[in-house]
Formats: structure tokens, C-alpha cells, sequence
């Protein structure tokens, strides 16, 4: 005889779909009750460290995060670490080796021969600090630490304020008084000595070209300061000497970072060809502060600032928009020029084909999906224009 199962008294009579389902979060919370033993046990086996993380935040650093840690630290490329004046690579750091601010220094020291207290480390702008590593640069982001010397460890903290100083320039402490302006952040007058001091200035506008400005106007006339602050910044130009705008070698310097540096150059190299060009090529909208006629007519020049942004053809001399083998051209070596057209070339069937041919070799590595639609939109729309006037032709 088959005993038939019964259900508890005052409860439904049980079915399969229910015994299932019972038996699914029965083992839900045993793998609950699984995981919430083991994380007790990990942190009874890992008591907090009273050193925290070197963040200053009072957190702890879990075993699990070491490890996890040093294995993105071991995937890692080497660090770089960069003459900050020259640029020339003077030593790589093993990323193992480079655990902290304190390691990499260390690891400087032993192969350079600097003293950490005589290294200033800058990355994304900013000096490293002796703790933990930003995680950008730990998980293998830009690699490229650049050294700089300091005479005194105090100048680091001195150094990241004249960083964060918002002063339009190096205003004499006795200057200032209850009218001067409150907002933003002042050169402290503690720092007012050491921007008159030329190595302190050189530390300053390797990490900061813009800070040229609050040096002193001796030290603006100095090429090896003037060159280490176009290096970083090229619009640091504009606070350089009127001698040093004239130096070709610190006005190419500060075009190679920014080609738009070329509105402060002297005249005579703002209508100097070669340095035009290399002004445009860096950024087309640079042709703009082109001077002279020699270089405005210039076919080669124009073409060479298109080629880089489309819409320096907007900036093209007129009579290079007059006429119609050169706006053509411009559409050639950058076919989103279209849109910059003079309207008479708008509806020109050649100009459509040759915007296509410009998009169809990046369609070669990028699918049509990627293609700007603004591009596409008006190229169709120029093609039906230009369809619709050769039938009236």
C-alpha cells in the first residue's frame, strides 16, 4: 500500500512546482550564508592596518586588493621617467618596482643618481605624491613621468601653489591692498621670493607653461626658461620677451604644442612660409594669424591648413575662394571642406564626387555608422542638387 504524502496542518497541500522552488531558495540562502562566513573569516584574518591606505581617507587596504594590485602593477608597461627640461628618457622603472611615489624615487635614485629629496615627479600636471600611485598611471594608462630638481622639499609644496595661482601675474606683496581682488587663488607673498629665483621658475613651467606669466620679467627674457615653458604650454608665448618672440627656435618650439602660438610670434615669422606651415599643420585655424600677402595667396599653405581642420577654409584669403581648382582641391584632402564651400561650388557634381571618394576611404576602416551624419546628410543632399541641375542643363 502506497502511503500518500501529507501536508502539514493549516498549510496548502504542496506541488511540484512549489517543492522546486522551496528546494531553488533553500539553496540561494545556503550560498548566502556561504559567502557572509567567508567574508567574516577574511576580515577576522585581515585586522585593519593603522597605516590606512597612505590616503589619509582611514580605510584599509584588504588582501584581496593587494593582490589584485600588484597583479595590475605587474601587467603594467615600465614607467618612463623624463628629463623635464630636455625631454630625453632617462631612466625606466619597472612597474613592480614602482609601487608608490616613495619606490619609484628610490628606483630613480639607484639609476640616476638624483636624491629623492633633491626629485619632483609630475604626471597629468600634477607633482606625484610620496603615497600610492594615481590609478591611472598604476593600471597602465600614459607612462611618462617627468623629473624635475628641486634645491629644498619644501618647494614642492611652494610649487603646487604657484600651480593653482589664478594672479594674471607677479604682483609685489606691498601692491596689494583691500581693493585687490579676493576671488580665485593669490600668489601667496611667501612665494613672491622664490618666483624671482631661476631654478624654482624652471621646476614652475615644466609643470605649468601658462606660469611664465608670474616669474619674473628677467627670467621671461631667458631662452632655457622661455623654451621649457613653450614645451609644456605653447601658448605660454605670449608672456615670453619681445626677443625671444623673434628666436625661431622658441616660437618652432611653442608651434610644435600648439599652432595657434603663432598670433604672438614677431612679425617677421608670422610671414616667414616655413613657420606658417608649421603652424597650420599643427593646427589648420592658425592660418588666421598668417601675415603678408606671400603667405595669405599661398595655395600650399591654405591646403595644408584643410587637410588639418576643415574649417580653416573659411580662413582662406578670398581670392583663394574665387576660384574653383583650389575650393575643389580643399575638398580633396578633407571632404567635410563641403560644407565651407562658397554656395556657387555647392551644387557642383564634381565636388559631391569628390567628397565621397574622401569618405569612402574611411569607410575602409570605419563602418557608415561612424561617419558624421552632418557630412553624409549634406553630401546626399548635394549630390540630389547637383543631379537635378544637370537636368535642367
Amino acid at each position: 500500500m502506497v502511503e500518500s504524502s501529507q501536508s502539514p496542518p493549516g498549510s496548502l497541500p504542496a506541488t511540484p512546482a512549489s517543492i522546486q522552488q522551496g528546494n531553488a531558495l533553500s539553496a540561494t540562502m545556503s550560498s548566502w550564508r556561504v559567502a557572509q562566513a567567508s567574508l567574516i573569516s577574511q576580515s577576522r584574518a585581515a585586522p585593519p592596518s593603522p597605516k590606512g591606505r597612505g590616503l589619509e581617507d582611514g580605510y584599509t587596504l584588504t588582501d584581496t586588493a593587494k593582490s589584485v594590485g600588484h597583479a595590475q602593477q605587474a601587467e603594467a608597461p615600465p614607467i618612463c621617467v623624463l628629463d623635464g627640461l630636455t625631454g630625453e628618457l632617462l631612466c625606466c622603472v619597472p612597474a613592480r618596482q614602482a609601487t608608490d611615489g616613495r619606490s619609484l624615487k628610490a628606483a630613480v635614485q639607484s639609476s640616476c643618481g638624483i636624491p629623492k629629496a633633491s626629485q619632483r615627479l609630475l604626471w597629468g600636471g600634477q607633482g606625484l605624491p610620496d603615497g600610492h600611485l594615481p590609478s591611472d598611471l598604476v593600471r597602465g594608462g600614459v607612462r611618462d613621468v617627468r623629473l624635475v630638481r628641486v634645491e629644498a622639499p619644501s618647494w614642492n609644496v611652494a610649487l603646487d601653489r604657484c600651480a593653482a595661482t589664478t594672479d594674471a601675474g607677479l604682483i609685489p606683496p606691498d601692491l596689494r591692498d583691500d581693493l585687490w581682488p579676493t576671488g580665485g587663488f593669490a600668489t601667496s607673498p611667501e612665494d613672491y621670493t622664490l618666483l624671482h629665483q631661476r631654478s624654482f621658475a624652471l621646476a614652475l613651467v615644466v609643470q605649468d607653461g601658462c606660469a611664465l606669466r608670474l616669474v619674473h620679467q628677467s627670467l621671461q627674457a631667458e631662452k632655457q626658461v622661455v623654451l621649457a615653458a613653450v614645451r609644456e604650454s605653447g601658448l605660454a608665448l605670449v608672456w615670453a620677451s619681445e626677443d625671444l618672440k623673434q628666436d625661431r627656435e622658441v616660437v618652432m618650439t611653442a608651434l610644435g604644442q600648439d599652432g595657434r602660438a603663432l598670433e604672438f610670434a614677431s612679425h617677421e615669422l608670422r610671414a616667414d612660409p616655413d613657420v606658417v606651415l608649421a603652424a597650420v599643420e599643427q593646427h589648420g585655424e592658425a592660418l588666421q594669424y598668417a601675415m603678408g600677402e606671400w603667405c595669405s595667396l599661398d595655395r600650399t599653405l591654405a591646403l595644408a591648413a584643410v587637410r588639418r581642420n576643415s574649417t580653416a577654409l573659411k580662413l582662406a584669403h578670398f581670392a583663394l575662394l574665387k576660384e574653383r581648382d583650389f575650393c575643389l582641391d580643399a575638398v580633396k584632402v578633407n571632404g567635410d571642406a563641403l560644407h565651407y564651400v562658397p554656395d556657387c561650388f555647392r551644387g557642383d557634381k564634381e565636388f559631391v564626387l569628390a567628397a565621397k571618394a574622401f569618405w569612402a576611404d574611411k569607410e575602409s576602416y570605419q563602418t557608415s555608422a561612424l561617419l558624421p551624419e552632418r557630412a553624409k546628410e549634406f553630401v546626399e543632399g548635394a549630390g540630389f542638387r547637383a543631379a537635378e541641375e544637370n537636368q535642367q542643363n
